[in-house]
């Protein structure tokens, strides 16, 4: 259990470095996360719940809101919704984006003709 708990808070942490899905956030709006963020640091996993909930309905593509309601899920045993919660987070996460080109670091490998086809 304790292994799954720390898979998730990683696919979490993943997933909220992510720039995809990122939006401009009203001021206003902002409270309403942060009352949720709050009560999810209390403990208070149904009140983090409902802002999250909240918030995601206004902003369901963000991210950060996503990956913390799966966190919020997973502290409630509530896994199959915590795995969902972060399935469609990287749905939207620049994760699921196909990589044109290997990155410059693997493409320059002595020897590595796989990776470059020269």
């Amino acid at each position: 259990m304790r292994a799954l708990s720390l898979m998730l808070a990683a696919v979490a942490l993943v997933l909220s470095a992510g720039r995809a899905g990122a939006q401009q956030v009203a001021p206003e709006d902002v409270k309403v996360f942060e009352a949720a963020a709050a009560a999810q640091q209390a403990g208070k996993l149904d009140a983090a719940e409902a802002g999250y909930r909240t918030f995601l309905e206004w902003y369901p593509r963000n991210l950060e809101a996503l990956a913390n309601l799966g966190v919020v899920y997973a502290g409630m045993g509530r896994f199959e919704d915590a795995i969902a919660s972060y399935k469609k987070a990287l749905e939207i996460s620049y994760l699921s984006a196909p990589i044109a080109d290997p990155p410059m670091s693997l493409s320059k490998l002595p020897g590595e003709k796989w990776l470059t086809g020269r």
